[in-house]
């Protein structure tokens, strides 16, 4: 249960379907960890529309970089 917990708080692209009311379609991809807030946010100052998710992708996060490794120390030069 807590795996499930995890995944649902991570970024998701999403592919969604925007039918406004008079009947124009549009396609949205749009990257969210909340598809709600989003679209709440995305509806204002628009005309009313419905919105369906076709299809959303989890977004894995970027494993760390590995350290970089040590610069080669320069040799000594001899004493005369």
């Amino acid at each position: 249960m807590e795996e499930i917990a995890i995944i649902l708080r991570k970024m998701k692209k999403y592919n969604l379907e925007i039918t406004y009311k008079n009947g124009k379609i549009e396609n949205l991809y749009i990257n969210s960890k909340d598809i709600e807030k989003s679209m709440v946010q995305y509806q204002r100052n628009r005309e009313p529309f419905d919105w369906r998710i076709l299809y959303f992708q989890l977004i894995l996060e970027k494993p760390p970089k590995p350290p970089k490794p040590p610069k080669p120390k320069k040799p000594k030069k001899p004493k005369s």
